[in-house]
């Protein structure tokens, strides 16, 4: 990671080289604090690929040039935010009262915080990237949903957001929590803080669109729980060799749903878990279509010879109205099917049609 960079003060013009030149132009170069040759943090294709979001400089300290990076908060009036926030929309008092103003007691969640300043850091922390993915490591009270769905409406952006919570106990027993504990139990919900956190999100997404009645931005979310894998692992030893053969007739874990399958698959292939889902009945089977015709798939646990003939055209008519192209990918659950024959007839008809990436768990 060593090589040049020349800069052409006149033209105001910079460049990256792996070999020394002599053409009158600025030689800049990595150098440590001791005064030998150093490392640049980006390898040379980096370098001459984001030539234009650094600039060279002269540091009077060091007597010598330099390579910086572009600041872009200078587009915003070279103003940075301040290290002391005393701004009104940012008193703690102002987080109860919002969280009041959409229906929740005050006594649900303590010391919710303010969407002032959560609206700020999304501010300071998105700019310029417009459709950035902003993250919460602590869902608690929901308040930064809710400001992410707050600024994405008065700014007319498009920030997602991914909020973490792990699954802590609301303890009716304590005096602190009986009243979130009373909260939950009205609305038929566990005793959880996320409970709290995704109706949170339900009321704010509400309140938003109420509040701002032209905007026609996105107020929905998904919610995923951590998991071991679906496929029932195999542990066979040779005392327990018959026993894993006779459960691996079928390899998914008992109490797992179709729902649970898709969410696996998509994680294992890559796919993006906020992107469109749709689902379809063909003979009271239930088909999933991912990402407009990427990916297609029926989890069902029994799946008729009678209805692979309806089943098939509704996946082919499906996926020629999308124009999917070729890499459409389907998957269904190998032990659903009554026979062979009813396997082998499926996978001749759609193949015939196109959709050749075929698989099965």
């Amino acid at each position: 990671m060593f090589y040049y960079f020349y800069y052409d003060e006149v033209k105001n013009k910079l460049s990256v080289s792996k070999d020394q030149k002599n053409d009158g132009l600025i030689e800049i170069k990595p150098i440590r604090d001791d005064g030998t040759d150093g490392r640049w943090r980006w390898g040379f294709d980096t370098a001459k690929t984001k030539i234009e979001s650094v600039y060279a400089k002269f540091m009077p300290t060091k007597k010598m040039w330099g390579i910086m990076e572009k600041d872009y908060l200078s587009k915003r009036d070279a103003v940075k935010a301040t290290s002391s926030w005393t701004h009104r929309d940012v008193n703690s008092e102002r987080g109860s009262e919002q969280f009041i103003e959409i229906g929740f007691d005050k006594e649900v969640f303590s010391r919710p915080k303010p969407l002032g300043t959560l609206l700020r850091i999304i501010e300071i922390a998105t700019y310029p990237n417009e459709e950035c993915i902003a993250l919460d490591f602590f869902g608690g009270s929901g308040t930064f949903g809710h400001a992410v769905f707050t600024a994405n409406a008065i700014k007319n952006r498009k920030i997602k957001f991914v909020i973490a919570q792990l699954p802590e106990l609301v303890d009716e027993n304590t005096k602190e929590q009986a009243i979130a504990a009373a909260f939950l139990k009205k609305h038929g919900m566990s005793l959880k803080i996320s409970e709290i956190t995704k109706e949170r999100l339900r009321r704010a997404g509400k309140k938003v669109r109420e509040d701002n009645p032209d905007w026609n931005g996105d107020v929905g979310f998904r919610v995923f729980k951590l998991d071991t894998s679906n496929i029932r692992p195999w542990e066979a030893t040779a005392e327990t060799l018959s026993e894993q053969i006779d459960a691996y007739v079928s390899p998914i874990l008992e109490g797992r749903n179709e729902e649970d399958l898709l969410t696996e698959l998509m994680l294992k292939r890559g796919i993006d878990l906020s992107v469109n889902i749709e689902t379809r009945q063909f003979d009271g089977l239930t088909v999933s279509c991912v990402d407009g015709g990427k990916l297609f798939t029926c989890f069902a646990k029994q799946i008729p010879a009678s209805s692979v003939e309806e089943l098939t055209k509704g996946i082919i008519d499906w996926y020629k109205s999308l124009k999917a192209g070729k890499d459409t990918v389907c998957y269904f659950l190998d032990d659903a099917f009554e026979n062979n024959v009813a396997k082998t007839n499926l996978c001749a008809i759609l193949e015939q049609h196109g959709l050749t990436n075929l698989h099965s768990l």
